[in-house]
């Protein structure tokens, strides 16, 4: 006999309607619109993860799209907008897998650098100490 653990563990009553409890992979239990929201998370998260090309990743991107749209819930429309507005440039990553993370993280240090250095009147001391630091 398998037993599954649910959280909260209160009996099914008419004050508490726990006969909609799904499991999920930590055992705990959760209910309609937390479930759905998972459901459409795992979703995307697997869309990055196992897509290989641009074509894959387009209808699936479409088809979760459309499970957004079923299921009326407002911050996952807010990033299904997100992404329909910015589709190609998502869709880009699946050419070669890469994102340009490092060099925003770059640019980032620089403007760090560049406030902690409160202007910089000499460019070529500017940049040498930029490539002391950060080479």
């Amino acid at each position: 006999m398998e037993s599954n653990i649910y959280l909260p563990s209160y009996p099914p009553s008419p004050k508490n309607d726990f006969a909609k409890l799904e499991p999920c992979s930590s055992g705990i239990a959760i209910t309609g619109g937390v479930a759905r929201g998972f459901d459409l998370s795992q979703k995307l998260s697997s869309i990055y993860r196992y897509c290989t090309c641009k074509e894959q990743a387009f209808k699936k991107l479409a088809l979760w799209y459309n499970d957004v749209e079923a299921s009326a819930i407002e911050s996952f429309r807010t990033v299904s907008r997100t992404i329909e507005t910015h589709y190609l440039g998502i869709l880009n990553f699946f050419n070669n897998r890469s994102t340009n993370a490092s060099a925003e993280s770059f640019n980032a240090k620089i403007k760090v650098f560049n406030a902690s250095v409160r202007g910089v009147r000499d460019i070529n001391c500017f940049l040498f100490r930029l490539a002391k630091i950060y080479a």
